[in-house]
C-alpha cells in the first residue's frame, strides 16, 4: 500500500487525493502548489479516493475452463451473521477451483450488452465513440481492463474508490469532489468515459467505473471491519439490506450543509431539495449522516451505473436512490437499464487502481 501511495503520489495532474480510515481520517493531498486552507476547501476542491483492502483476491474474481476471467458477483439478500452472502450466477469446483457462469445474459462481468440491433454494438457505438466501429474493441477493453485491476489489487492489496459519486459529468471533466450536484442524467456510455479519464496524463494509475465486484468487495469490508454509521452503530447485514440509517433516501431524517456553509435538516418522506434547485436533489457529500468508512452515499443519494452487466441490453446500477426507502433500494440494491438511458436519479462511482 505504501508502495502503491508513491506511485499516486507522481501524477503530472495535481489532483489525486487519497483518504484511508486505517489512517485515522488522515487526507492525503498530492496536489503540488500552495494547498488549500481548510479541510473542506480540500474535499470541494481535490479528487479523493478510500482505500479499500482486500484481504483474499480470490472472492473477487474465477478463471473459467477457456482461462477467461470472471468477476463474483453476489446476492445479500438473505445474508446474516450465520449465513453469508450467496453466490449470484456463478459457481466454483472446489477440487479444480474452474469457475461457471450460470447464464451468460444473467448478471456477469467483464461482458458487453449487444442484442441484435442496439446497445453494444458497432452502429450504437459510432454514435458515442466518434463515428469509430468500437463493438470488438470495447469487448477487448473491458476484458484488459478487468485483468489490469485483478493484477493491481494482487499486488497492493486493494483499490481506491471514489470518495464521492463522480461530478461535473455535464462537462468535459469529471471530478471525485465533495458537494458536486452535476453528478446525474448522463448516459451509461458517457459516464464509462468520464471515468475513465479522470486519471489524466498520470501514467501510474488507471481509473474506471467501479466494477460491480468491487462495489461487493466494498460491502463486505464494511461488514468485515465493522465500520461505525454516525449513531455509532456497526454496519452488519441488516444495514447493508436495509440502509436507511446510513443514506439518503425518502424515508431518512439527516441533517446536510447549504450552499452558504449553513446547515439544514432533510426531513423524514421528503426529497431534501433544501436550498438547491428544484430537481437538482443534494449534492454528493453533503451530509456526515451518509458517511461510513470515510466513503459516502454508498447509500441512497443516486444509482450509480457500473461495469456489470445484465441481459444483452441492460447496464447495473447500484446502491439505491433518494426518491426511494432505504429497506427498497439499500446499499446492495442492484437495478438494471438499458445505457443509453439518462436519469435524474442516475450516476456513478470511479474506481482507481496503482499500475
Amino acid at each position: 500500500k505504501e508502495q502503491a501511495k508513491g506511485k499516486v503520489g507522481e501524477t503530472e495532474e495535481a489532483e489525486i487525493a487519497t483518504m484511508s480510515e486505517e489512517e485515522n481520517g488522515k487526507i492525503e493531498t498530492l496536489a503540488e502548489g500552495e494547498a488549500p486552507t481548510t479541510v473542506f476547501d480540500l474535499q470541494t476542491s481535490t479528487n479523493q479516493y478510500v482505500w479499500v483492502p482486500v484481504k483474499d483476491v480470490s472472492r473477487i474474481y474465477g478463471i473459467d475452463s477457456n482461462g477467461k476471467l470472471w468477476g463474483k458477483l453476489y446476492d445479500y439478500a438473505n445474508a446474516n451473521e450465520t449465513t453469508p452472502r450467496a453466490n449470484y450466477n456463478w459457481s466454483e469446483n472446489s477440487t479444480s477451483g474452474v469457475m461457471s457462469i450460470g447464464s451468460k445474459t444473467s448478471y456477469r462481468e467483464p461482458d458487453i450488452t449487444r442484442n441484435s440491433t442496439n446497445y453494444d454494438r458497432d452502429s450504437k457505438l459510432q454514435g458515442y465513440r466518434d463515428g469509430i466501429e468500437r463493438y470488438q474493441m470495447l469487448s477487448q477493453e473491458m476484458e484488459e481492463s478487468y485483468y489490469r485491476m485483478i493484477e493491481s489489487v494482487k499486488k497492493y492489496g486493494g483499490f481506491y474508490i471514489g470518495r464521492y459519486e463522480t461530478g461535473n459529468l455535464g462537462k468535459e471533466k469529471a471530478v471525485v469532489q465533495k458537494m458536486n450536484n452535476n453528478i446525474n442524467s448522463q448516459t451509461w456510455y458517457t459516464m464509462y468515459e468520464k471515468c475513465k479519464n479522470l486519471a489524466g496524463t498520470n501514467e501510474n494509475i488507471e481509473t474506471s467505473m467501479i466494477w460491480g465486484s468491487l462495489w461487493d468487495e466494498t460491502l463486505q469490508w464494511l461488514v468485515d471491519s465493522e465500520a461505525k454509521i454516525s449513531t455509532g452503530e456497526t454496519i452488519d447485514y441488516t444495514l447493508i439490506n436495509n440502509s436507511t440509517k446510513w443514506g439518503y433516501y425518502y424515508d431518512a431524517e439527516f441533517e446536510y450543509r447549504t450552499k452558504d456553509g449553513g446547515i439544514a435538516i432533510k426531513a423524514e418522506n421528503d426529497n431534501g431539495y433544501g436550498d438547491y434547485e428544484t430537481g437538482k436533489y443534494l449534492p454528493t457529500g453533503c451530509s456526515e449522516y451518509t458517511k461510513v468508512n470515510n466513503i459516502y452515499d454508498l447509500a441512497g443519494s443516486r444509482l450509480d451505473w457500473t461495469l456489470e452487466a445484465y441481459s444483452t441490453y441492460d447496464r447495473v446500477l447500484r446502491g439505491g436512490y433518494c426518491n426511494n426507502y432505504g429497506s427498497g433500494s439499500p446499499a446492495s440494491y442492484r437495478f438494471n437499464n438499458y445505457p443509453t438511458r439518462s436519469n435524474v436519479n442516475y450516476g456513478c462511482r470511479s474506481a482507481l487502481y496503482i499500475k
